[in-house]
């Protein structure tokens, strides 16, 4: 891909991030929470039970999650030489900057912060990272790990969250998910 091509789906991808900033903020303005949709837009994967969870959970672990693969794809960016990975990192640092951007303006509509600190399960894993003698492998093994569980998350959160602007949020966030998840399994292939 030309540099040029580069910056356009960098732009592209901007733009579309933006549109969804504008969305939930136009959605959240002046409205109360409301009873989840029968109808979601994004629904658990085939096997995937939805569990129900507290909004203050799902914001400790998605806030944690997107927090993680930040820093990490940070980590990447200035250890790795692979140009593959490098692209992967800076395409996930993207997506979970914006994540984590709707969890925070979701969170200060509903008086409910995203803590800034990783989960000690999320801290262990960037201290293996830092310290990896492979770090490619470990960087692409760690986010398919994390990614994973954080599409899972956001996946059942869209279904069954007990509040409306956060599922507005997983709705959002399960597709980045699922394509830095997939960009992942192509390079682990």
């Amino acid at each position: 891909m030309t540099i040029v091509a580069r910056i356009a789906s960098e732009q592209v991808r901007i733009g579309w991030l933006i549109v969804a900033m504008a969305s939930l903020a136009v959605a959240g303005c002046g409205r109360k929470e409301v009873p989840p949709s029968p109808h979601p837009i994004v629904r658990p994967a085939p096997g995937e039970e939805p569990k129900q969870i507290t909004p203050t959970r799902f914001m400790e672990l998605s806030a944690s999650s997107a927090l993680f693969s930040i820093r990490a794809a940070e980590l990447a960016l200035e250890r790795s030489s692979n140009a593959a990975t490098r692209a992967a990192a800076q395409r996930v640092l993207l997506d979970q900057r914006g994540i984590s951007s709707q969890l925070s303006f979701a969170g200060r509509r509903l008086s409910l912060l995203p803590p800034a600190t990783l989960l000690p399960a999320h801290q262990d894993m960037l201290g293996q990272l830092a310290s990896a003698g492979d770090f490619d492998a470990t960087w692409r093994k760690q986010q398919a790990l994390v990614l994973g569980q954080s599409l899972a998350l956001h996946r059942s959160y869209a279904v069954r969250g007990g509040s409306q602007t956060l599922r507005q949020v997983s709705e959002m966030a399960a597709p980045l998910l699922q394509r830095d998840l997939d960009e992942i399994s192509r390079l682990s292939s």
